[in-house]
């Protein structure tokens, strides 16, 4: 490809992952914003590192806010201020797409999967998949080895 088609290639392409960026953004539910204290994002910032490396267990709010030291309504308010997403809401997202990832790069079995992920019923686990990811996980690891 001639390096000045390449170039206007990759433009289009910047443009068309902007314009998706947008969509998403203007999706958002509006949530009113409030101004918040350094301490605060340190402390928000490490419920979400915290959620993302424990994802085998569910989310317990009042445990969450202790260890930001602060209260549970706060802590629900500035998360979703944040992240655009409730805590649940962040977690059982962000579940998904690892166990989407664990299908698609471990090529491990959904039973597997899911129980890494802290399921212990397996149809729910199967249920909530095609929630987030839209294939049950059986058939999403089955198109991921033919891709």
């Amino acid at each position: 490809m001639p390096e000045n088609i390449e170039n206007l290639y990759y433009k289009l392409k910047c443009e068309e992952l902007l314009c998706h960026i947008f969509t998403i953004l203007t999706q958002r539910e509006a949530v009113p914003v409030s101004a918040m204290h350094i301490k605060d994002i340190k402390a928000i910032y490490a419920v979400k590192a915290y959620l993302q490396s424990n994802f085998d267990q569910s989310p317990n709010i009042a445990v969450l806010a202790r260890k930001a030291g602060m209260s549970e309504p706060k802590l629900r308010k500035i998360f979703k201020q944040t992240f655009g997403k409730g805590v649940f809401e962040y977690y059982q997202s962000g579940r998904m797409h690892k166990a989407a990832q664990l299908l698609r790069e471990k090529r491990l079995t959904v039973s597997e999967v899911g129980y890494q992920m802290g399921f212990t019923n397996l149809s729910h686990f199967s249920r909530v998949f095609e929630q987030h990811i839209g294939a049950k996980p059986k058939k999403y690891s089955t198109w991921q080895v033919v891709n």
